[in-house]
């Protein structure tokens, strides 16, 4: 899987910049969870906060204390009755 549109960039473990976020799934202090153009990106730390995001332009900044990420590829959609019928 590409991920061409996606960059990141982490300064001091308090500051991460992302590109290619089309939505923000949750959030709190400790943990976020982002929609990316082809997986899920989550974040875990303390008082983090989402200091900008745009829907436009696919930017977000997340600040506070990063302690981990990841990405989590979406699962693959279950076929549907009429696939599992005729295959």
């Amino acid at each position: 899987m590409e991920h061409a549109n996606v960059s990141l960039r982490l300064t001091g473990f308090e500051r991460l910049e992302l590109s290619g976020v089309t939505e923000v799934l949750a959030f709190d202090d400790a943990h976020v969870e982002l929609k990316l153009t082809e997986c899920v990106f989550l974040v875990g730390g303390a008082g983090l906060q989402i200091e900008a995001f745009s829907r436009e332009t696919g930017q977000a900044l997340i600040t506070g204390r990063i302690d981990s990420f990841f990405k989590e590829e979406e699962p693959m959609k279950k076929p549907g009755l009429f696939s599992r019928l005729f295959s």
